[in-house]
């Protein structure tokens, strides 16, 4: 059974095909691209597919919040069997020490009511 699939990440359309010999197959592979995007982290709809290439050849597939202050991650990844794929929960990278030049990010997004009372020209 042959099911098409058309995905909008940002401006870009995703159109992907499986064929699979059951029904059930096909609907489980089509279901990582019908459910909506949004980050696990901050809830952003904003969501990119991007991927990279190792020199091991390991292939990683990831949405990315296109959020400045979050830019979470969710990695495909497969089941140990080989029957398909689902997403992995929501990240945030946080560089270690070891890692040179490495980019900060903050632990936890900030609220925007965060400084609102600091802000006040009143107390």
């Amino acid at each position: 059974m042959q099911v098409k699939v058309s995905k909008k990440y940002l401006d870009t359309v995703v159109s992907i095909e499986f064929d699979e010999k059951k029904l059930t197959d096909a609907l489980l592979q089509v279901s990582l691209f019908t459910c909506k995007d949004v980050c696990g982290k901050c809830q952003n709809t904003e969501i990119a597919l991007e991927g990279n290439k190792t020199q091991e050849s390991y292939i990683y597939i990831k949405r990315r919040c296109m959020n400045p202050q979050c830019r979470a991650t969710s990695t495909l990844g497969t089941y140990k069997d080989g029957s398909g794929h689902f997403w992995k929960s929501w990240e945030i990278f946080v560089p270690n020490s070891t890692m040179p030049n490495a980019p900060k990010r903050a632990e936890s997004i900030p609220s925007p009511t965060d400084d609102y009372d600091q802000d006040l020209p009143f107390n």
